[in-house]
């Protein structure tokens, strides 16, 4: 009997101790916290969303527009209410964040179009009209793809802000 508690003993002690090894380093994945694409955003429920950027968000019901809500820190306006089933548009005005892998708040029109037409599953429509009111011309872009609509907003050759709509029902 007590030759089985040794051994038991020293299991239990190989187990606890795990052979003398160190415990691994917590790998870059478990410390980092998942960064979401602007298409993951939409389509998300506004539960979700809330889920992962907290409760401390602003609601907007601007006259005229549908409403939105926002965080300080979050570089997206999540377009719709904080109840909603789904939220269907995500947008953005914050330079340097990105529509789409290689696109980007702040590029200017020149590299918005080489990159748009590079992107393989995406089509590219360029601005047809473009307006002048005094304070600079602008007009929309926009680059569609099977699930994903981007309006791209260009004000004096500029990526100003887009909106990514989720495309299916």
């Amino acid at each position: 009997m007590k030759r089985i508690f040794l051994i038991l003993a020293a299991l239990l002690t190989l187990l606890l101790v795990g052979c003398g090894k160190e415990p691994a380093p917590p790998t870059h994945e478990d410390i980092t916290p998942k960064v979401y694409t602007v298409e993951e955003l939409a389509g998300l429920s506004a539960a979700e969303i809330i889920a992962i950027y907290g409760e401390d968000y602003t609601v907007v019901v601007p006259e005229g527009d549908p409403p939105y809500f926002y965080y300080e820190d979050v570089p997206y306006h999540f377009i719709g209410k904080p109840d909603d089933a789904v939220i269907r548009a995500v947008s953005s005005d914050v330079a340097g964040t990105e529509m789409l892998d290689i696109i980007c708040v702040g590029d200017s029109l020149a590299s918005l179009e080489e990159a748009a037409m590079t992107i393989e599953g995406y089509e590219y429509f360029p601005a047809d009209n473009w307006y002048d009111e005094g304070n600079g011309k602008y007009g929309w872009a926009v680059i569609q793809g099977a699930t994903h609509q981007y309006s791209c907003y260009i004000k004096d050759e500029v990526l100003t802000s887009f909106e990514c709509r989720l495309m299916t029902e």
